[in-house]
């Protein structure tokens, strides 16, 4: 849209492209219209290859066997080789725009898809004949950034932050990188932890080596970077574009250097090869081996040493990363960073935004509140909203989190108290709600996350009073005086801490206020305090969340815990030796458990090695 309005509508626009009529789909369109029965065409589909053509299908016995079998398959496969390929239906390239100078109605076949125009062609011509296409991508990291600069309350440019603040390269050194775009993956913070980035060039690095293909020379690159490795170069004029990367091709712009400084490629020439290298096309590159030769050798490099370089580029080839694009993204991470670094709760609070609807990466960003000491409240039903938000430096937690009441039924309850105020007490709030779809399910969830805590009631008492509360509410739909007659709530005991703890559980998906190791306070280490006590024996409760068996390479069984208490997750590892307690104890998934071990390292990530573990409850 921005780019519409700014270089106009009619000079802007998405990429055709066309569905074809690929093997299973030929077969069920032809069916249709040949009213062949429908189940007799699901089995067929079922046992085509779609990786194969259908002539080449046809050679397979389970194909063959359909066809004898059905003679009506055995027409409408005939037909369907003459349809196969065709085009299908007209759609858009998924990033793809096209932007021009002049009307692009003057220059290429239009089509309109509701009122709005797609360039005609197919991309594979659109550069051809001069047109710029561009690829729009969208990241959910930018949306974070903008929420982040909106909620703080200082103006923060980010276009004048410091990019050589320590403080920002010791988050990426202790792999304090939960949440920061493109260096958020394990295997990304073992790597970082390792290489310890002091400047905006090593993040640069560190993106375009972890990458397949590239991965390879990590550790070459690292021992090269700590002094550990002679750095070495095919030749000396190497060093000065090789230097940078300890003597190791990883950018694309690398290559190109190369050939402009050896066997003198124009730059135009360079690019079309960098081309070829990222659409994988070695054909092109080999072509240019013998001028590449001949060129250096005209220029006083020794053929063997063109050989020797002239190869080392095609192994580079298939990976080499682009390094504007490495340093884009590397810009977005600084910025990510920066923003973690001085507005921690604003930065979690909006990773936990982003991330509602999935339950997994919801659990993740509020075990990285918990490590990072920042205090989780419970629903409000007065204060709460659709998305988490900070109060007093706090998180607070969103009524569309809650089991069982609908995002519906949350902009209801949201959109009544905006219209008529804050809701006084329960039963105001039933009274009101009621009408909206509020039934006996969404209050029992309200009730057990907590969201009606601040009415001063404990939760068994609001519990019992739900039909109380109802009765009066379909009252208040009838009667225009009911008002006079609202009902005192009859207080009765509150639900034991154990009652209280597995429903809260239940209505949020995670232990918020109550969890079972809480009341466990002496002679234990919490989660938060693990890295305190490395190399030492400690002792820690937690409730067993999960539990991985595997095979090492002797084909002995071993086994990893992930362990929880109130303030996040712990890893326990069980060697071979310790295997066996597994069984011995009867610990399985849910069980709250004392675990006696040794605190270990590795990169980043801290761990228990397990010498005893006990069932407690």
């Amino acid at each position: 849209n921005y780019v519409k309005e700014t270089y106009g509508k009619d000079k802007v626009a998405p990429i055709i492209t066309f569905g074809t009529l690929a093997s299973k789909q030929v077969i069920r369109d032809l069916g249709k219209i040949r009213k062949i029965d429908q189940k007799i065409i699901d089995k067929f589909v079922r046992v085509i290859d779609a990786h194969l053509s259908l002539k080449e299908n046809l050679s397979r016995d389970i194909v063959k066997k359909f066809l004898n079998n059905y003679s009506e398959l055995k027409e409408l496969y005939k037909l369907c080789f003459k349809f196969e390929g065709l085009k299908r239906h007209i759609s858009t390239h998924a990033a793809g725009i096209v932007i021009s100078s002049i009307p692009l109605d003057d220059i290429i076949p239009i089509y309109y898809l509701d009122n709005d125009i797609i360039c005609g062609i197919t991309m594979e011509y659109l550069e051809q004949i001069g047109l710029l296409k561009m690829d729009f991508l969208a990241l959910k990291n930018l949306t974070i950034i903008d929420n982040v600069l909106k909620m703080i309350d200082q103006k923060i440019d980010l276009n004048k932050i410091d990019y050589t603040d320590k403080k920002v390269y010791d988050l990426f050194a202790n792999g304090d990188t939960e949440g920061i775009f493109q260096f958020e993956s394990s295997g990304m913070r073992n790597l970082i932890t390792k290489f310890k980035p002091k400047n905006f060039d090593d993040l640069v690095a560190c993106i375009a080596i972890f990458r397949p293909g590239p991965m390879e020379n990590i550790d070459t690159f690292i021992r090269r970077k700590n002094n550990e490795e002679k750095v070495t170069y095919l030749n000396k004029d190497l060093e000065e574009i090789l230097k940078p990367t300890w003597g190791i091709i990883i950018y694309q712009e690398q290559i190109m250097q190369i050939l402009v400084k050896m066997a003198s490629f124009s730059y135009a020439e360079a690019d079309s090869i960098r081309r070829a290298m990222s659409k994988k096309k070695k054909e092109v590159i080999l072509k240019a081996k013998d001028k590449f030769i001949v060129n250096s050798v005209n220029n006083g490099y020794s053929r063997s040493n063109a050989n020797e370089v002239f190869d080392l580029i095609l192994k580079f080839a298939n990976y080499g990363f682009n390094k504007a694009h490495s340093v884009s993204y590397s810009v977005i991470a600084y910025q990510m960073a920066y923003l973690k670094t001085y507005f921690r709760e604003y930065f979690i609070c909006n990773l936990l935004n982003m991330s509602v609807g999935s339950e997994i990466k919801t659990k993740e960003y509020l075990d990285e509140a918990k490590k990072n000491s920042l205090k989780l409240l419970a629903p409000d039903i007065n204060e709460s909203t659709n998305y988490y938000i900070i109060k007093d430096k706090k998180i607070l937690l969103p009524l569309s989190i809650i089991k069982n009441v609908g995002q519906n039924i949350v902009s209801a309850i949201i959109s009544e108290r905006e219209t008529n105020g804050i809701y006084k007490d329960f039963v105001d709030f039933v009274a009101r709600t009621y009408k909206l779809g509020v039934n006996k399910l969404v209050l029992d969830s309200l009730i057990d996350s907590g969201a009606f805590d601040s009415f001063n009631y404990n939760r068994n008492t609001m519990k019992q009073n739900i039909s109380v509360a109802v009765n009066y509410a379909s009252l208040t739909l009838e009667v225009d005086d009911a008002l006079d007659m609202k009902p005192e709530l009859s207080l009765v005991e509150e639900e034991s801490d154990e009652e209280k703890r597995i429903n809260e559980y239940n209505a949020l998906g995670f232990y918020l206020t109550n969890h079972p190791a809480s009341k466990y306070k002496t002679q234990v280490v919490k989660s938060n305090e693990i890295n305190k006590f490395y190399d030492k024996i400690i002792n820690v409760i937690g409730l067993v969340e999960k539990i991985t068996t595997i095979k090492t390479k002797k084909n002995e069984d071993m086994a990893f815990i992930t362990l929880s208490d109130e303030y996040g997750n712990m890893d326990i590892t069980l060697f071979p030796k310790q295997f066996n307690l597994l069984s011995l104890n009867d610990i399985r998934k849910g069980d709250l458990v004392k675990i006696i071990g040794k605190v270990t390292k590795r990169f980043a990530s801290y761990s228990i090695s397990l010498n005893k573990i006990e069932k407690i409850g």
